[in-house]
């Protein structure tokens, strides 16, 4: 019962959100992130609530991940098979052996990572460039690995389904924009936490992220809080740089707590907390401009 109104809820809301937008003058396409906020709100509230009867089972899960990965736009270079040799060097000590895969996507504006069911994992262009050393891309696609491992992924997406064939009321986006509106704030430390264990089994520095979530606060910070006309070209595309990880710390638990439960996590497990990040692929961050966006 709990579902249904939750569902009606979300769909009522989509509904009038079109209904409004009907009403108003046509302007340029809008920004889909108040969308997914919306969206991500909603999900998270409703994380309690069991998606199907029983889960999917992992070939048909597969089948799903594989269907929504056919619809990405990614590159192939050097980057994006560094970005797979180091996901794959993590994926080694999943709990589920599926068959993992690892996508960067081209667009410089994603600020993100997004799982997805079955074992692929996509990492935004814009997300790279802020990084510093191979330890935080490491960090980034364990974090996403352990939101399939422990099943988050498949179940968000079966809770979205769970009305008959596509995601409930969402007839707005895609459903890869859906698994990328964040999960509940217990499934986001769970992951943050495993995911920590994960690249850390790996060799990897535990607490090399913590550099990438203070660089994307500092940037966040940088929207401006009313509108106005960008001064430069410069100006401009860290304006709109600022609103994209604004939109990611909203599909997050504040970086201050996950940054902490880290820190618990390299205590409790006792992690070497003086490991030293390892620099970046010369080769393909040369090629990619990682660092500049820093």
């Amino acid at each position: 019962m709990r579902r249904l109104v939750v569902l009606a809820s979300l769909l009522a809301v989509v509904v009038a959100a079109a209904l409004v937008a009907q009403r108003r003058p046509v302007q340029p396409p809008a920004d889909p992130a108040p969308l997914l906020n919306l969206i991500g709100d909603v999900g998270r509230s409703a994380a309690a609530v069991p998606g199907r009867a029983a889960r999917m089972s992992d070939v048909d899960e597969i089948g799903v991940g594989n269907n929504l990965a056919r619809t990405l736009r990614e590159e192939s270079s050097p980057l994006a098979a560094y970005v797979t040799r180091v996901g794959t060097n993590v994926s080694g000590g999943a709990r589920r052996q599926l068959p993992y895969a690892f996508h960067l996507s081209a667009d410089p504006k994603m600020f993100n990572a997004v799982a997805l069911p079955g074992g692929h994992v996509v990492v935004g262009a814009g997300l790279v460039a802020l990084m510093t050393s191979e330890d935080e891309l490491a960090a980034v696609l364990a974090h996403e690995i352990e939101h399939i491992d422990h099943f988050h992924c498949i179940d968000r997406y079966q809770r979205g389904t769970a009305a008959g064939g596509s995601p409930a009321g969402l007839i707005l986006l895609a459903p890869l924009d859906i698994l990328a509106a964040g999960y509940a704030k217990n499934e986001e430390l769970e992951a943050d936490a495993e995911g920590t264990r994960l690249a850390a089994a790996a060799g990897y520095a535990p607490l090399a992220v913590i550099e990438l979530f203070e660089a994307a606060e500092r940037l966040s910070a940088r929207r401006p809080t009313s509108v106005r006309r960008a001064g430069s070209p410069i100006e401009e595309a860290l304006d709109v740089q600022a609103a994209a990880l604004d939109g990611y710390f909203r599909s997050h638990p504040p970086a201050a707590e996950r940054i902490a439960r880290i820190r618990d996590v390299v205590r409790e497990d006792r992690l070497d907390a003086n490991a030293r990040p390892r620099p970046l692929d010369a080769v393909a961050a040369s090629a990619a401009g990682i660092g500049e966006a820093r």
